[in-house]
């Protein structure tokens, strides 16, 4: 993506002039940034030292400014996001460094935390071993949703902005010092209804996962309108949940969900295909789900098992967010020796898992508020 790169971490709109990716995706607007990055530059002085016409810097800076990239006041125009220079990253390794040995010692310490954790949700009763789960509660739920909710309140992560095209962080890379695609832990939730379906690790070389939510980003791609797509992924929420809770037949099941038997099967050949349910006479599910008591409990894993270790150890530490400066450490290397251990994605029992029931359990440790690294709009971007 010429000069830079650029990472988004939150949610934004699949509107392609409101879209950050989409907005700095052009060399042009790049080197723009890259000129105001360390100085306000007025409109005949970016074209000055960039060689170009104002008229086409103007079109440039119109496009960032109605992104909410770009701010302009009398002195000049400036990004209104963090820009890494090559230095910059240079002078921030050690700490992303710090952060990641201290976050990933504590995990690494607390590891019978985490197996508690894993004998109270009752993962075990639903024929999930502590194998088949400990890298969705390491390394979704402790290192990249707890990471996260752990780096903001530690100073490290500054919130989220809301902007024209949706609330979340944006940031610019110089050069590519950073291997981000190599690194990043990629996340997708999607809420729909009572239901937030969650897929987590490493994305194919081309495409989107062949699970949920990205099936949902497929269907809007081909223009299903929102409220059919909707209606399905809530459909297919209860049939997890019922599953998770027992074997069923299609009958049992249809009479359970309030479904017709063959709106129901026609489900469960879907779900079949996806790997999230199978069939030995009757149906099963092949999938976790996460049920409100079990979040809770997680949440209660992270937030006093894990955090205040993390924590201990980086207190006094400098803040890259200090002076109010939007800025951004993602937790794309904590505990990569913690998820190098457990064996990555393979040890997933199927594509991804899913987030049951919400119901009245919100505890802090909230999908919504942390925010993921790829977007609904991001994914459709890369098909």
């Amino acid at each position: 993506m010429g000069q830079m790169q650029f990472v988004m971490c939150g949610s934004c709109t699949m509107e392609e002039e409101l879209s950050p990716y989409t907005v700095t995706k052009a060399e042009s607007c790049q080197r723009i940034l890259k000129l105001i990055n360390g100085e306000r530059y007025r409109l005949p002085e970016i074209a000055s030292r960039l060689g170009v016409s104002e008229e086409t810097v103007l079109d440039d800076l119109r496009a960032l400014e109605k992104a909410g990239l770009v701010e302009s006041s009398a002195r000049g125009y400036s990004p209104a996001f963090a820009i890494f220079t090559r230095d910059d990253q240079k002078r921030l390794q050690p700490l992303i460094g710090r952060i990641s040995r201290a976050y990933e010692h504590a995990v690494e310490q607390s590891m019978d935390v985490v197996r508690a954790a894993y004998d109270d949700c009752g993962f075990a009763d639903r024929g999930f071993s502590f194998a088949d789960m400990a890298y969705i509660l390491v390394g979704a739920y402790i290192l990249d949703y707890g990471g996260l909710d752990f780096l903001l309140r530690s100073g490290f992560l500054a919130p989220a902005r809301q902007r024209p095209g949706g609330r979340y962080v944006f940031v610019g890379y110089e050069g590519k010092l950073f291997n981000l695609r190599g690194s990043w832990m990629f996340g997708h939730n999607y809420r729909f209804g009572p239901f937030i379906f969650s897929g987590h690790g490493e994305l194919p070389a081309e495409g989107g996962r062949k699970a949920f939510p990205e099936q949902a980003y497929r269907w809007w791609a081909e223009g299903r309108p929102e409220a059919e797509v909707k209606q399905v992924m809530e459909e297919l929420g209860h049939i997890l949940v019922a599953l998770y809770q027992g074997t069923r037949t299609l009958q049992a099941l249809s009479q359970s969900t309030g479904l017709s038997v063959n709106g129901a099967e026609e489900h469960l050949q879907l779900l079949q295909e996806l790997s999230y349910v199978r069939k030995n006479g009757a149906w099963s599910s092949r999938c976790p789900v996460v049920v409100p008591e079990a979040r809770a409990r997680i949440g209660v894993m992270v937030e006093e098992g894990i955090q205040p270790s993390a924590s201990r150890v980086l207190r006094g530490g400098p803040s890259p967010a200090d002076g109010g400066e939007e800025a951004f450490l993602s937790p794309v290397t904590l505990g990569r020796g913690t998820i190098r251990d457990l064996g990555g994605t393979k040890r997933l029992p199927g594509p991804g898992w899913f987030v049951g029931h919400i119901g009245t359990v919100q505890p802090r440790l909230a999908f919504s508020r942390l925010g993921k690294a790829q977007s609904r709009a991001d994914y459709l971007r890369r098909m």
